[in-house]
């Protein structure tokens, strides 16, 4: 199922025909190496104003075998100019379903403070001109506590402009040395990426996987991409090393000379694992590009209560309330979960399990919730731990519960939150006797 939590696509480039290649949905390869070219005129100009330096020149940093949240799209490095401890994060920004939008941020790598922001593609639906002028001079912990504006509107838009700039400056922190240790990326004419659209680890079996296929030309003279169309013999999808048959490929741009993007459908896959090959082919110009993921079938609530409880290895559906939805699990360990799966909300699905103490209190909680905003689950799941079932019946669906603050910038995710185990809770305290209700599903007490 869809899960904002940590999606982490890296890889490695190792040699001549060195595949970037990631069990996590993103492999590049590239012919051989050459001088950089990772930065644009266009790009180059863009950094040098976020720097107040016409001086300054950039390369881009190979970000493989560094494992950051895959809304962190490009780093930047200064190389030249009045400040070489100028970073420059290039980072995604999801707006619920209006879009997306990406953010420039440049941290001064000396002091770890932000020195400028700026919006560099608003790909959304709503407009949202935002200054970030306050993050100028701000060290993480503080920037992550500050709010910025909010545009009449467009709220979703500016959470994501605000969230790509804080997990800039987060993924930078939790990876400064990694990143200031990384090689220059290189380049050549021709290059592929290969992702999924949801992490491998989130895909379920008998839905439909797309695959997103980009091809990059920076030579549009010996390698135009405008007219370039991937046909179905250009790809190869295997399945435990069996080929398998594709749909057509779509093409998702046009009129582009230096880009060309393609999707692929997989529709109603299976568990197991995937290779996907790719060979381009402009004139004399030749590129291969490889992928690998695996599919597992794991149950939601195998995978949620094996991390509540250590040793759980089977998980059996005990009851399932009709009027309120909330089923009860019990564990090959003897414990008894109850939970709530599914319940719909603007970014996707909370589901939470919890497991009461003989006091009716909270002693465990986990799950799942689906969020394009930088929320830390557990640490909010945590507040709930300790406080008795009775504290959250009734929620009404918005605003705080038992004292409990909804986290700024995921207010949606926090009001869902806590209508699941408001939910979970009212079934809990109209059961009356737990132990005779334990009892009538088979409990030993």
């Amino acid at each position: 199922m869809k899960n904002e939590k940590d999606y982490k696509i890296r890889s490695s480039i190792d040699s001549y025909f060195g595949c970037l290649h990631s069990s996590f949905g993103r492999c590049q390869l590239f012919l051989e190496s050459r001088r950089p070219q990772g930065v644009s005129a266009e790009l180059l100009k863009t950094f040098r104003e976020l720097a107040n330096d016409e001086t300054a020149e950039f390369v881009e940093l190979e970000m493989s075998g560094i494992e950051m949240n895959k809304d962190i799209k490009n780093v930047y490095k200064a190389t030249a100019g009045k400040n070489a401890n100028i970073l420059i994060v290039r980072a995604n920004g999801t707006a619920g379903n209006f879009g997306n939008v990406i953010m420039l941020t440049a941290i001064n790598t000396s002091n770890d403070t932000v020195i400028a922001s700026k919006l560099l593609e608003n790909n959304t639906t709503r407009d949202a001109d935002i200054s970030f002028d306050k993050a100028k001079g701000l060290d993480n912990q503080t920037l992550q506590n500050t709010q910025f504006d909010v545009v009449t509107g467009a709220t979703y838009t500016s959470n994501a402009m605000s969230y790509a700039v804080k997990l800039s400056m987060e993924e930078y922190i939790a990876n400064k040395d990694a990143i200031l240790k990384a090689r220059v990326r290189s380049y050549e004419l021709l290059t592929i990426t290969i992702t999924t659209e949801i992490a491998p680890e989130d895909m379920e079996v008998n839905t439909s996987v797309t695959i997103l296929i980009e091809v990059v030309s920076t030579n549009t003279k010996k390698a135009n991409l405008k007219n370039f169309a991937l046909s179905k013999d250009d790809v190869i999808v295997k399945r435990n090393g069996n080929k398998i048959s594709i749909s057509d490929i779509k093409k998702m741009t046009s009129s582009n000379e230096e880009k060309a993007v393609f999707s692929l459908t997989l529709s109603r896959v299976r568990a197991g694992k995937y290779d996907i090959d790719v060979n381009v082919a402009i004139k004399k110009n030749k590129a291969i590009g490889m992928l690998s993921f695996e599919i597992t079938d794991i149950p939601l609530e195998l995978e949620v209560i094996s991390r509540m409880f250590e040793g759980t290895t089977e998980v059996t559906l005990m009851d399932t309330n009709e009027a309120t939805g909330v089923k009860v699990y019990k564990n090959n360990l003897n414990n008894y979960i109850f939970a709530y799966e599914g319940l719909d909300y603007d970014y996707g699905e909370s589901n939470i399990y919890i497991a009461f103490d003989g006091s009716g209190n909270i002693f465990i909680i986990d799950g799942e919730v689906t969020n394009s905003v930088s929320f830390n689950l557990t640490s909010y799941l945590n507040n709930f731990k300790g406080k008795n079932a009775s504290a959250f019946v009734g929620y009404t669906g918005t605003g705080n519960i038992d004292g409990i603050d909804v986290v700024s910038n995921a207010t949606l995710s926090s009001n869902a939150i806590n209508e699941t185990v408001s939910r979970i809770c009212d079934f809990y305290e109209s059961i009356g006797n737990i132990n005779d209700y334990l009892s009538g599903l088979g409990a030993i007490l």
